[in-house]
């Protein structure tokens, strides 16, 4: 009877484990996606502003998309809140949103 509930306990362990280890991964992708477009557009070049796309191998299965929501600041200031958002293709809950703000220049209209 005791050797069922470590069992259970064990299972249950192993799948949360898994569901950070997938949150870290999410994460990760998410922040090195903004790290990529901030370090782009840090060269003094024009974004090469793509909505969406794919990870490289051995993230494969995992999809990132970027919107740019505009916004109004104090006294007028304009800017973008630019979220990048990761999930996995295999699993629909395993996504994350990734927020961050920048002037308006630094992204295409």
């Amino acid at each position: 009877l005791g050797l069922v509930f470590v069992s259970r306990g064990f299972s249950s362990h192993l799948k949360a484990l898994r569901a950070v280890e997938d949150h870290e991964a999410l994460l990760s992708l998410a922040q090195t996606r903004l790290l990529e477009l901030e370090a782009e557009r840090s060269t003094g070049n024009p974004l090469s502003w793509t909505h969406e796309g794919t990870f490289e191998p051995p993230y494969y299965g995992y999809r990132w998309a970027i919107v740019a929501l505009p916004k109004q600041g104090p006294e007028g200031m304009r800017y973008r809140e630019v979220q990048v958002m990761v999930w996995r293709e295999d699993h629909a809950a395993s996504q994350l949103r990734l927020s961050a703000v920048w002037p308006a220049g630094w992204v295409p209209e």
